[in-house]
């Protein structure tokens, strides 16, 4: 039988391997032809890499951008595991420090968004430990904290980046946009917004939240118990919210332990 590679020689192998693909990508005159098919076919990958994460954001680049984007971040991301879906994250970083964040502001926030979403969809969310609930009677609550779904996560944009992901995220070509609607969207939601990520129907979604919810849920990722954030957000109502949590299988658990 052979034996199981440490942890230690796993990322050993994984380094080498990112190493041999960085010198062959990065040959600058490279006369082999088979060094250019394999740097072509490494671009096209990673290209469609990115339209599966960031689907939103091709629309509103183009195919032609997401492949010179992909070119660029091949130079400073290099896949470093066999999944292209582990590959991109450094996208909206990228897109910072290009003229389209300049012409187009909100791209960095969007490509931050759809990374997030990506990564959401990969995970298995579980199902309440309703046992765990016990601990709101047989605890004091300065003992009692509240872990989240894995598929839950926090976003915040100083723009309505959720209009124009919702404008754009069901279309097939974006020709078919309905300018008009989005205008009236952003119009209504003009400004900053809070938006809470989770799976719907095992597919990542997205909603918009008020300050207070975020404020809370962010106290909750953060090790808040369960006393502190009742007495940090008085305002928020904690009761009606955790309610709507257990329904829609945003908690994970309650412990006596500190998650975080």
């Amino acid at each position: 039988m052979e034996p199981i590679a440490s942890a230690n020689q796993q990322s050993e192998l994984v380094q080498r391997q990112a190493s041999i693909v960085e010198r062959i990508f990065c040959l600058k005159n490279a006369n082999s032809e088979g060094v250019k098919i394999y740097q072509n076919n490494l671009l096209f990958t990673a290209a469609r890499a990115l339209s599966i994460s960031y689907p939103v954001l091709e629309k509103l680049l183009g195919q032609e951008t997401i492949i010179a984007l992909a070119q660029r971040l091949l130079q400073q991301e290099l896949p470093n595991s066999g999944d292209w879906a582990d590959w991109g994250e450094q996208l909206s970083g990228l897109i910072q420090h290009t003229q389209l964040a300049q012409e187009h502001p909100y791209l960095s926030d969007m490509a931050q968004l759809e990374w997030q979403l990506h990564r959401l969809a990969r995970h298995k969310p579980s199902n309440l430990e309703f046992s765990s609930l016990k601990l709101l009677e047989t605890q004091d609550l300065a003992n009692v904290w509240i872990t989240l779904n894995a598929d839950i996560s926090l976003y915040y944009s100083e723009m309505p980046i959720d209009q124009i992901w919702l404008a754009h995220k069901s279309l097939d070509h974006i020709e078919n946009l309905d300018s008009k609607a989005l205008a009236d969207a952003i119009r209504e939601h003009p400004n900053e917004c809070f938006l809470l990520l989770h799976q719907m129907h095992n597919k990542p979604t997205l909603q918009r939240i008020s300050e207070s919810e975020f404020r809370c849920l962010e106290a909750i990722t953060q090790g808040v118990n369960v006393e502190r954030l009742l007495d940090q957000h008085a305002d928020f109502d904690f009761v009606q919210w955790f309610a709507k949590a257990v329904e829609h299988n945003w908690i994970k658990q309650l412990s006596a332990i500190c998650p975080v």
